[in-house]
């Protein structure tokens, strides 16, 4: 491995550690968020001292990413997605689709929704809608636990949707999202 492989791979390893706001505010010089466009330009000098390297040795159009994005919210928190990353799990819908599973098996034992939601101390309506999630396709489901579901996918979106009538349905409203 190369000396500049070397500085590339600390910098990415220092991208996942607790200093990583610090690392961005020193190699970023601009972003912009323009309609479903997202761009980040790099500092040429910072960028440099990090690699060891003499500014002119870089080439300006590697110092500018640029992808689309979607704007993901979820009640007061808001989330950029971009186009090509893998949502990975959501650890959010995955409880909600499991908290909607765990208290259909107790309406099916002969708990009801008010027993329920008074022990949540959640209205009857929440957990209603909860355990709709529990009649999602197996597939659905799976591609959820595996996090291989579209990124833009909210327990509210599957609340919300027509898809309850069947599976069939539910796959092709998934896949227009």
């Amino acid at each position: 491995m190369s000396g500049l492989h070397r500085k590339v791979q600390a910098i990415v390893s220092a991208l996942g550690g607790s200093d990583r706001g610090l690392l961005l505010q020193a190699l970023v010089k601009s972003g912009s968020i323009e309609p479903q466009r997202l761009t980040v330009k790099f500092d040429c000098e910072a960028i440099a001292q990090h690699l060891d390297l003499k500014p002119d040795n870089i080439r300006p159009d590697a110092l500018e990413l640029a992808g689309a994005f979607t704007l993901r919210r979820r009640g007061v928190e808001a989330r950029i997605i971009l186009s090509d990353a893998s949502p990975g799990v959501d650890k959010t819908l995955l409880k909600n689709v499991g908290q909607g599973w765990a208290w259909f098996e107790e309406i099916k034992a002969g708990a009801t929704m008010r027993e329920i939601a008074n022990r949540e101390n959640l209205c009857q309506r929440r957990i209603a809608r909860l355990i709709d999630l529990a009649f999602l396709a197996p597939d659905i489901v799976q591609a959820i636990v595996d996090g291989r579901q579209p990124a833009t996918l909210t327990s509210d979106d599957i609340i919300k949707s027509p898809h309850k009538t069947s599976w069939a349905d539910q796959r092709t409203w998934l896949a227009t999202l």
